[in-house]
């Protein structure tokens, strides 16, 4: 049994206690040096990377690592704001504003809420 990541993919492709025989070492490094270190030292997968010897799977430097975290930011960014869109839907009535009338008052954590188009002056 060996642990095997793949020389080109990224970000790496690792496969642990697998059957070696099944694996090219053309295409596979077998049994990576410091594979083990980076799974003890919790390091994400996304910070891996392979030597240019491709002889061994190591950790990214800082600026490697920063453009990393620079690619992901877009998808982050949107998924935070579906997330916040999400958890805008209810608007908390304010003094001034009354959403009574409209048949979509509720208590929720002792607030008045209703939706966006429910809000009148009083």
């Amino acid at each position: 049994m060996a642990n095997v990541a793949h020389k080109t993919n990224d970000p790496v492709e690792v496969h642990l206690s697998v059957n070696t025989p099944e694996f090219d070492p053309g295409t596979w490094i077998i049994n990576p040096p410091s594979l083990q270190a980076l799974l003890n030292g919790a390091v994400p997968r996304a910070y891996w990377k392979i030597t240019p010897g491709q002889d061994d799977v190591v950790e990214m430097d800082a600026g490697e690592k920063a453009a990393v975290d620079a690619a992901a930011l877009p998808d982050q960014k949107t998924a935070k704001i579906k997330g916040f869109a999400a958890e805008t839907q209810t608007f908390v009535v304010v003094e001034g504003y009354d959403c009574q009338s409209f048949g979509v008052h509720s208590r929720r954590s002792g607030l008045d809420q209703c939706g966006p188009g429910d809000l009148r002056s009083r």
